[in-house]
Parts: structure tokens; C-alpha cells; sequence
């Protein structure tokens, strides 16, 4: 429990709160800043991205990993094909 806290502190100046706004169905909305999904949560969804902007990944190993993605780009797929808990977060770079 103390090194999930100490870990939460490290990050909590760069974290925004997980805010979204449904646009259709399964469209999303992530403003600037935002976590799109975290490191080591449950996964129940992947990701595909309909506008592309650069989306970073960081984890607890790996400081920060950027990528220019494109409409069509797909993340955070492995966790739910691996059954397993988020290797990383992403963060959304712009709207």
C-alpha cells in the first residue's frame, strides 16, 4: 500500500482527471492532458483513434514513449489479449 502510494505522488502533478464526453456509442472525447487509460488497471476496452494525434505511454520502467498516431492506430489491445492489467497509461497530447 505504500508504494502504490509513493508512486500516486510522483505522478498525481501530472495526472488530470479521467473526463470524457460520449460523442456516439463508442466514440470518446479526451480533452488535452488527459489519462486515457492507466497503468495496471483491469482492462475492458481497446482503443482506436479516429483523429491522429501524438499519444504518450508512460509506466513505472519506462519514463515516457511518443508516438504520432493516425486515424486507424489501435492501443491497448494487449491487456485484453494477454488477460492481463495495463502495461503503461496513455495520455492524450491533444484534443
Amino acid at each position: 500500500m505504500n508504494i502504490a502510494k509513493e508512486r500516486m505522488s510522483k505522478i498525481h502533478p501530472y495526472a488530470k482527471a479521467v473526463t470524457w464526453k460520449r460523442i456516439q456509442d463508442f466514440s470518446r472525447f479526451y480533452p488535452k492532458n488527459t489519462m486515457i487509460c492507466s497503468e495496471a488497471e483491469r482492462a475492458t476496452e481497446l482503443y482506436i483513434i479516429r483523429r491522429g494525434h501524438p499519444v504518450s505511454k508512460r509506466s513505472w520502467t519506462t519514463r515516457k514513449c511518443c508516438w504520432p498516431a493516425e486515424a486507424g492506430d489501435i492501443f491497448g489491445e494487449m491487456a485484453l489479449l494477454e488477460n492481463k492489467p495495463r502495461s503503461a497509461s496513455g495520455i492524450a497530447h491533444e484534443d
